[in-house]
């Protein structure tokens, strides 16, 4: 059986990561970060996903 990746809200990426909840937005506009949409106000980001992306915009120097 598939594992359920486990999902976060903006608020927690912004959060964990230090970054304002503009800038996730931001990147989930642009589609830079993957996003599961359940309705016009629930959004959600496969953890995993969110993990790797920023990691690798960080290293770039991309996010500030």
């Amino acid at each position: 059986m598939p594992e359920i990746p486990k999902l976060l809200s903006v608020k927690n990426i912004s959060a964990k990561y230090n970054l304002p909840r503009r800038t996730v937005y931001r990147l989930l506009q642009d589609g830079v970060l993957p996003k599961i949409v359940f309705n016009q106000r629930t959004i959600r980001i496969p953890a995993d996903e969110a993990e790797r992306v920023i990691n690798k915009l960080t290293q770039h120097s991309l996010v500030k």
